[in-house]
């Protein structure tokens, strides 16, 4: 069952210390990729109100997990990584669009958040096809998100962060 799966997948973030921070953002986007799919694949039980657990851990991921790893990005690792940018030209056109995306993301979030509480309510949607919608074009803009940061991103701070900015991200 895919809403089984995601309720073990969400909100499992590793606290592990002995991971490295690069490790960790790895270990929050092979997540996201997991949710997203379960995101896209039970979007019509979940807008119906049919799986109860699963609009739970929705509501939890788009609420605490997923704010949690943006703040960690936009508030450790990028500003460390900026600071690399005069190192390489390609750091400042990075993260300024996924800082755009970023609020992208959080303007998608707010609507989504909006149905799923109405649903958790034990409200039907006045649109449901609304939600369906922006679900799915979340999901494919997260993974496709990810998995740019996982090409690009990691790669740069991998290749120009120092021990001493690692620990700064612990």
């Amino acid at each position: 069952m895919p809403e089984i799966e995601f309720l073990k997948t969400a909100n499992s973030r590793a606290e592990n210390l002995s991971v490295g921070p690069i490790d960790v953002f790895r270990e929050d986007h092979a997540r996201q990729q997991k949710i997203c799919d379960v995101l896209r694949d039970t979007v019509e039980q979940l807008v119906e109100g049919e799986e109860p657990a699963l609009l739970l851990s929705a509501i939890s991921f788009f609420r605490n997990e997923l704010p949690r790893h943006i703040l960690d990005e936009e508030e450790g690792l990028f500003p460390i990584l900026e600071r690399h940018a005069s190192d390489d030209p390609r750091i400042a056109n990075v993260l300024k669009q996924l800082r755009k995306e970023h609020e992208f993301d959080d303007d998608l979030v707010s609507f989504i958040l909006a149905d799923l509480d109405v649903l958790a309510r034990g409200h039907e949607l006045a649109n449901p096809v609304r939600l369906t919608i922006n679900i799915r074009a979340f999901a494919e803009g997260l993974k496709r998100h990810s998995s740019w940061e996982e090409s690009v991103v990691l790669p740069l701070a991998d290749a120009h962060l120092t021990e001493d900015e690692m620990l700064e991200l612990h």
